[in-house]
């Protein structure tokens, strides 16, 4: 079907234009401390960490167990958000990463290339939390 007013590409430059307006401030997480697990078995995170991850970074490999770690302290602020994107791998939607998200040690939200963002529960603003 021709679109003679060029209707869905406009509609897609608007959503492309607006999607910079959709977070008002943004505080990058840089550097995650990280470790692999190998042995693909450990249930709990690990008390030391062998590398860090920074923005830019990547891996490749199938079935890679990789735990990572952050210290963040929660803005004491409404409408709070995370964004955990380690990107898109793969074609087809079969494969890319997985993870669960821990705070403070408790499970809180399952992470995947389709689901990145994370709302906050208001008791976690204002102070420092573990994100693994």
């Amino acid at each position: 079907m021709k679109d003679p007013f060029h209707t869905t590409k406009k509609l897609t430059k608007r959503i492309a234009e607006l999607k910079a307006y959709r977070f008002q401030k943004v505080q990058d997480l840089k550097m995650w401390s990280a470790k692999e697990d190998k042995s693909k078995t450990e249930k709990h995170p690990p008390e030391e960490w062998d590398f860090t991850l920074s923005v830019g970074d990547f891996w490749k490999g199938r079935d890679r167990y990789i735990w990572a770690h952050y210290e963040l302290t929660v803005p004491d602020e409404e409408d709070l958000w995370l964004l955990i994107d380690f990107g898109r791998t793969g074609g087809g939607y079969n494969s890319g990463f997985e993870s669960l998200l821990l705070i403070d040690g408790e499970p809180y939200q399952g992470v995947d290339s389709n689901h990145t963002e994370i709302f906050l529960a208001d008791h976690y603003r204002g102070k420092p939390s573990d994100l693994i």
